[in-house]
């Protein structure tokens, strides 16, 4: 039964942590666009 409790208590942790992590996502947004959005990479955007 404990092993149930802890799956759960872990689920309910992850969507707790969600927002923080749609957040640090979108904060990371303009630093790959700087690397990814080039010509060389526009080939691979195409596949």
């Amino acid at each position: 039964m404990a092993d149930v409790e802890d799956f759960f208590d872990c689920l309910r942790a992850r969507e707790d942590d969600r927002p923080i992590t749609y957040a640090a996502a979108k904060a990371r947004e303009a630093s790959f666009a700087a690397v990814w959005d080039n010509d060389e990479n526009a080939a691979y955007d195409r596949i």
